[in-house]
């Protein structure tokens, strides 16, 4: 039986251990870095993802989870930023910077995690709140941009 060798842990794990923003860099690009730093070395450069790499050689991209979209995750394939929690700046990256051809996340931010409205949003009785904007998903033109998301019911 091989037994770990006390201290022979690297300075990553020290601390703490590593967070999503962190985890899912290394996998996107390869590169270990800070926790709450997405797509970005620990010198705060910006590094090439899998993603961008195979957007660089013509092939299309997407990205698809179960948690909204711009979560550290999914980031890291497609953004850049030394702070997890910048949703704006991320999203931004990611609809208007990036080339991904399709993108589609869970959530909506209206609503919290069990999904109930949150107590900071009102709403009009007859306002839906869904988005949507671009061309038809399903047209052959592969620089059209689409977007949607809401809330059935």
């Amino acid at each position: 039986m091989i037994r770990p060798t006390p201290g022979a842990v690297g300075g990553y794990v020290r601390e703490r251990a590593t967070d999503s923003a962190a985890a899912a860099t290394a996998m996107a690009i390869g590169v270990k870095t800070l926790n709450g730093v997405v797509g970005m070395d620990t010198a705060g450069r910006h590094l090439t993802s899998v993603v961008e790499t195979a957007e660089a050689s013509g092939r299309y991209t997407g990205l698809v989870t179960s948690v909204p979209f711009s979560h550290a995750t999914p980031a890291a394939f497609s953004a850049h930023v030394n702070d997890r929690r910048n949703y704006p700046e991320i999203a931004r990256q990611q609809l208007e910077e990036s080339a991904l051809d399709f993108i589609a996340g869970g959530g909506h931010p209206f609503y919290d995690d069990n999904a109930n409205l949150r107590p900071d949003i009102r709403l009009a009785p007859s306002e839906s709140p869904t988005y949507s904007e671009g061309q038809d998903p399903t047209e052959d033109d592969p620089s059209h941009r689409w977007v949607g998301e809401g809330k059935s019911g």
